[in-house]
Formats: structure tokens, sequence, C-alpha cells
């Protein structure tokens, strides 16, 4: 089933990684993205972008004339679990998937 990952080298993986977090950030960073640059763009001292970080949630608000555009928050292990999680497990199947080489040490 994961017979492909065998094929893979290092650079495909590597790649596979980089187009992971660039989806990742587009599908769940877009709505706030799209809020930011309107709020950045908006007429002088109207726009206003609030980050902040407490009891390990980060909360993003962003408002344009005192209406609220974006308004989110995530927990700092769950954004450490969609960065880092799929990532290491696709890495730790590569690894399994690989053809040992003559002269590559056995592990037990």
């Amino acid at each position: 089933m994961l017979g492909f990952l065998k094929r893979w080298r290092p650079a495909t993986l590597f790649a596979s990684w980089a187009a992971y977090w660039i989806a990742l950030v587009l599908v769940t960073m877009w709505p706030a993205l799209s809020a930011i640059w309107t709020a950045t763009h908006a007429p002088p001292d109207t726009g206003n972008v609030s980050c902040n970080f407490s009891n390990w949630v980060f909360s993003l608000v962003v408002t344009t004339g005192g209406r609220n555009l974006y308004t989110g928050s995530a927990h700092l292990l769950t954004i450490a679990l969609l960065v880092g999680g799929p990532p290491l497990i696709l890495w730790a199947l590569w690894l399994a998937q690989r053809q040992r080489l003559p002269g590559d040490p056995v592990s037990s």
C-alpha cells in the first residue's frame, strides 16, 4: 500500500513536508490572512490586528472601523500537532519502507 515511499529520496520527503505546510497555512489561515489584508489596507487608524498568547492559547482578533472581521484562537498543543504530527508520521513510514543497503547497520 505504501510502496510508493520506497522510491522517494530525502528531497522528495522534504518537498512533501513543504507542500503540506503550505497547504496547512492556506487552509487554516486563509480567512485570517484575508481579514489581515483588509485591515492593513484600510484607511489610516481604522484597522487593527491583535495577536495574544495566554494560558497556552494563541488568539487573533482583526477589526476594521470597530467591526470584527476575524476572531480565532488555537491551543499551542493543537498547533504543534498539526505542524509536526503528519510530517513525523510520514517520515516514520518512509523510514520503514526503505530497503536496507549492504553495509547498513542492522538495528535490533
